[in-house]
Parts: C-alpha cells; structure tokens; sequence
C-alpha cells in the first residue's frame, strides 16, 4: 500500500464548503439566512408567498404588474 500524507482531522463539517448557490446564503451575523440578498426574517415578515415565490425564480422582487 503506498504512503498517503496524513489528512487533518475535523470535527463535522466546520470550515467545509458543502456548496455554492445563487438562491441563498448563510450569514454568520444577525441576519442568518438570506434568499437572493434578502434576510429570510423581513421576507417571512413582510412579503407574500407569490413574492418570495418570484424572488426565488426570477432574482428579484416583483413589481406588482409582475403579480398581476
């Protein structure tokens, strides 16, 4: 068997890219979560399903001709 550099040990996932995604993020600050730039908690507090619906889809807010 031939020689392999030892790996470093880590606990869980800490430090480890599990992806990469243009929907959402997740901010070690206040925020937390966030869809297309907006924190998830205004979102839930203030937009409509079909709004954060459209964010998801299209990149960003509707108008409201677009939900028309």
């Amino acid at each position: 068997m031939a020689d392999k550099a030892k790996e470093e040990y880590s606990p869980g996932l800490e430090g480890v890219i599990a992806g990469e995604s243009a929907l959402c993020e997740v901010d070690e600050g206040a925020a937390g979560l966030r869809y297309r730039g907006y924190a998830i908690g205004d979102l839930a507090e203030k937009a409509t399903f079909e709004e954060v619906a459209y964010l998801l889809l299209f990149g960003k807010l509707p108008t409201r001709k677009e939900l028309g």
